[in-house]
């Protein structure tokens, strides 16, 4: 038997669906693995070397050696891989940067063999739904009139907020948000909420 669902619910799914706030960030695994095959010599000898593929330096310069002990073999195989965002010094962009990358990376040993591969990063940029699991929202209240958002010194004795923090952090520490944004209010004339506009950046006043 075909069971439907009430429309009072598909009512209420469809308004949680609809509040789902949206942030403009930039979204990238936390890890980026790259692997090479077929490299012949011992496994303690395997190192990565690591270029920009964007430098404008003629030759490349190497941007970091990868030694030993951060590439890992794949079992007794003869392929190994190294995780490309732990890797310093070659510009990895930072959580929230959408900045395109790409390298070239050389896997070689103690038997002459080098395994060219190249990897790419890049991210995406515009609105993200994001779960409200890892929101934290902070009001914060005007002390003085708004007047372009209709904050009153009424509004503000009664205790409505300015604007909204929204700290983002899905360890939900909140020592540091991944990012942050903001739900800035507006009232009508009657002291009630009349829009609730998101914002990259604090209102100011």
């Amino acid at each position: 038997m075909q069971r439907h669902v009430p429309h009072c619910l598909a009512l209420a799914f469809l308004s949680i669906w609809i509040a789902l706030p949206v942030v403009a960030q930039a979204e990238r695994l936390e890890h980026q693995y790259a692997k090479a095959c077929s490299l012949t010599g011992t496994s303690t000898s395997v190192v990565v070397d690591v270029y920009d593929d964007l430098s404008a330096t003629t030759p490349t310069p190497i941007l970091a050696t990868v030694p030993n002990a951060n590439v890992k073999r794949m079992g007794t195989t003869d392929c190994y891989r190294i995780d490309l965002a732990a890797v310093t010094g070659i510009g990895w962009p930072t959580k929230g940067d959408p900045t395109e990358k790409h390298y070239t990376l050389v896997f070689r040993d103690d038997a002459a063999g080098a395994i060219k591969t190249s990897e790419s990063v890049g991210s995406t940029s515009g609105p993200h739904p994001i779960s409200f699991i890892c929101a934290r929202e902070v009001p914060v209240y005007a002390t003085v009139p708004v007047p372009s958002r209709g904050i009153t010194s009424t509004v503000i004795a009664k205790g409505n907020p300015s604007h909204v923090k929204v700290d983002v952090d899905c360890t939900l520490l909140f020592a540091g948000a991944e990012y942050t944004y903001y739900y800035v209010l507006s009232y009508d004339t009657s002291g009630r909420v009349a829009a609730r506009t998101p914002s990259l950046t604090a209102p100011s006043p």
